[in-house]
């Protein structure tokens, strides 16, 4: 199907349902979604955003910024840091997803809505996610799946609505930049997300900084190792980053790949 044809299948779904509310991180898929269902006519948009500590400030910005943009009924809900996942077990993704499904479904409840829509794309099905398996759990649909919109779809028709986060590069939580079965606490959390905040104005927003005790291992995409390896800037990072705790800082000479971390598991 054409993008004009995957879009009039998005809006014709949306407008077939009950009343729903979508699980709204403020990315580029949620935020796509979120839109196609104003211009559907939905009335109000109903979107609620979990908010654990292993997710920066700065996503929440985003999604509070494209809720208001798009006049939408936006609520935010806090999520506790539960033993199981301070033990960053190799099964985080499943679990936190659940969790978060868990708080989105019974805060839908109360106020009588029974559908829940999240912005999975068709993508999403061919890579290893395993929060999809939480997402079947919980009766969870996703129109942009549902409708065959690619990445690269929903990323086009996002800049055609004047999305702010059209071009946001992808995400992964904070837990994702640390080696599985390490404890976390809010201190290693803080340090990463104030690193990356630093290495993102220094102008490399797909950056990942990958916490390893006292060793700070950065990640750049790539085609972007020769941009990032000035005199300057790498005395800068060395400096902001030993200063927020680190002893070590490296760079990884690989540059970026999702799942890093895990080779088995993709972020």
């Amino acid at each position: 199907m054409s993008l004009q044809d995957k879009s009039g299948c998005l809006h014709d779904l949306l407008r077939g349902l009950p009343e729903f509310v979508i699980a709204f991180s403020g990315g580029v898929d949620s935020g796509l979604l979120a839109a196609a269902a104003a211009r559907a006519g939905i009335t109000p948009v109903k979107l609620i955003t979990v908010r654990p500590p292993w997710v920066p400030e700065r996503e929440y910005r985003d999604a509070a910024a494209t809720a208001d943009a798009l006049g939408a009924e936006w609520r935010c809900m806090p999520m506790a840091f539960s033993r199981e996942l301070r033990r960053n077990p190799a099964d985080r993704c499943y679990r936190c997803k659940k969790r978060i499904l868990q708080i989105l479904k019974k805060t839908a409840l109360q106020s009588n809505v029974q559908i829940l829509l999240d912005g999975s794309n068709a993508d999403d099905s061919k890579a290893h996610r395993p929060g999809k398996k939480a997402l079947r759990e919980f009766g969870v649909r996703s129109p942009l799946e549902e409708c065959g919109f690619t990445k690269n779809d929903v990323r086009k028709l996002a800049k055609e609505y004047g999305l702010a986060v059209w071009d946001k590069p992808a995400y992964s939580c904070l837990l994702t930049r640390i080696p599985h079965g390490e404890k976390v606490d809010e201190q290693m959390l803080s340090m990463i997300e104030k690193g990356e905040d630093f290495l993102i104005k220094e102008g490399f927003p797909a950056i990942r900084l990958r916490s390893h005790g006292d060793l700070a291992r950065i990640e750049v995409p790539p085609e972007e190792r020769e941009l990032f390896c000035t005199a300057s800037r790498m005395n800068r990072v060395s400096y902001r980053l030993k200063g927020l705790g680190y002893r070590y800082v490296s760079l990884d000479l690989e540059g970026y790949r999702c799942g890093k971390m895990d080779r088995t598991e993709t972020e």
